[in-house]
């Protein structure tokens, strides 16, 4: 993993500007699926990914692209028993569910999505070991679901939703040689 140049510039918003927030998840995440857990980067269309909402659904398909943006280090175990199961790195804008004792002490609900950033931001968030990484150059992988699904990764549950609509684009070519996607392209 690199460091963006915009990391050392001494201009926050300039930093900003060059490496802005997306989500996605990092390539080397491993997913549940019916084959186990998977780096996100192996999978391919048709695999059958484990949701919290509807149980096995298969991916459409998957965009691949190197981005610098802020990241986040969750400690290993920080929210109870092997969740997450290994210390992980995860794009700041990434959605978590949180559920329970943690959701709780985040936001005093039972149920809660909050962004990585949004958790490393909190002071619960800081006790527990989760922190900001700085910005990184990484390679991310956009997920393309039916809908917005819940994904598992090292006990963790992560929220995927449609990839932005500027990215699904008639011009769009897949990294992997797959023909162009559109919004109405999707085949469900």
């Amino acid at each position: 993993m690199l460091h963006c140049a915009a990391t050392s510039s001494r201009c926050d918003k300039t930093a900003e500007a060059l490496c802005p927030a997306v989500s996605g998840l990092a390539a080397e995440l491993p997913l549940l699926t019916a084959r186990g857990a998977v780096p996100a980067l192996e999978l391919q269309p048709g695999d059958r990914l484990i949701t919290r909402e509807r149980g096995m659904v298969p991916l459409i398909d998957m965009l691949v692209e190197a981005r610098c943006t802020p990241m986040v280090r969750i400690a290993a175990g920080c929210f109870g028993k092997a969740r997450p199961g290994a210390s992980l790195l995860l794009p700041a804008a990434q959605k978590i569910l949180l559920r329970g004792a943690p959701a709780w002490g985040f936001d005093g609900c039972e149920r809660t999505h909050m962004t990585a950033g949004a958790i490393a931001d909190s002071p619960c968030g800081r006790t527990l070991g989760i922190q900001h990484s700085g910005r990184s150059l990484i390679r991310l992988c956009q997920l393309i679901l039916p809908e917005p699904l819940t994904l598992y990764a090292e006990g963790l549950e992560l929220l995927v939703e449609e990839p932005p609509t500027p990215r699904l684009s008639t011009q769009l070519q897949g990294q992997r040689g797959r023909p162009a996607l559109s919004r109405a392209g999707l085949r469900l």
